[in-house]
């Protein structure tokens, strides 16, 4: 009987070892996956500001009573619109080519990662995602 207790104990003191050692790997996994997702949401986001200017311009091109420059700004307040309301900071750009009957909207953002130990695996803190979208001027 007292062998089996003996043995007991010692399986308590070996489990709270294994908890030791896997708990920091665990919290890194489910951190990473956390910024993973947040990058992911970002991609999403400037992929629909990209669309929505490009669908903006594709539709307001053709109209004769807006000058470039005011078309060019319906467009680029269109995608800033979009990604302002989803995403934090400042570091956002937008691009607007227009060539023939086409309209080429590319959005850029920097993504600065959160934490610390995961900017030094990408090298440095920010990771820039863009994304261009074309449409045809109706």
């Amino acid at each position: 009987m007292v062998h089996v207790l003996r043995n007991l104990k010692n399986q308590k003191g070996q489990s709270v070892t294994e908890f030791a050692v896997i708990l920091p790997v665990f919290i890194l996994l489910v951190t990473g996956v956390l910024v993973i997702g947040s990058v992911i949401y970002a991609k999403t986001i400037v992929v629909l500001a990209s669309s929505q200017g490009a669908r903006v311009g594709g539709a307001i091109y053709n109209d004769d009573t807006l000058t470039i420059e005011e078309k060019n700004n319906k467009v680029k307040n269109t995608a800033l619109t979009i990604v302002s309301n989803a995403l934090v900071g400042e570091d956002r750009e937008v691009n607007i080519t227009h060539s023939g009957n086409e309209i080429e909207v590319e959005v850029i953002y920097e993504y600065h990662i959160p934490v610390g130990l995961i900017s030094t695996i990408f090298g440095k803190g920010t990771m820039e995602i863009k994304h261009s979208s074309s449409y045809l001027i109706l």
